[in-house]
């Protein structure tokens, strides 16, 4: 769906995206893809590492104008294509993305929880 290219578009720009958290990556993608549309800055914080956490109240922020201009038919497809969320895993890294699209979102394993993990392009 277009809309959430779009959310992952802007996260990819600045950042590159690492997932994670208690579920399997996929459950962690949908759960943070979810708090994305919702605007919910607790609960992507919740389903981060402590220095993406930091960054999701500007993230959320940025994304908050985007989704607000989204019809709800076109949040319910948004919706509907996190539930058919994908990861790739290798190793400690996964990358998720909706069947059929670009797996963009990186996840990492942190303490053995998948952790949405935003580092700067190049780095860790």
């Amino acid at each position: 769906m277009k809309n959430f290219a779009v959310a992952i578009a802007i996260l990819s720009i600045s950042f590159l995206a690492s997932c994670g958290g208690g579920g399997s990556p996929e459950d962690v993608a949908k759960e943070f893809g979810q708090a994305m549309l919702d605007g919910d800055v607790e609960a992507a914080q919740e389903v981060s590492t402590e220095e993406a956490a930091k960054l999701m109240p500007l993230i959320i922020g940025m994304m908050s104008s985007k989704v607000g201009e989204m019809s709800d038919e076109e949040k319910k497809e948004a919706l509907a294509e996190l539930d058919t969320m994908e990861c790739k895993v290798e190793g400690e890294k996964a990358k998720c993305g909706p069947k059929g699209k670009s797996q963009s979102l990186e996840l990492k394993q942190v303490d053995g929880e998948w952790k949405v993990d935003f580092n700067k392009r190049g780095q860790g």
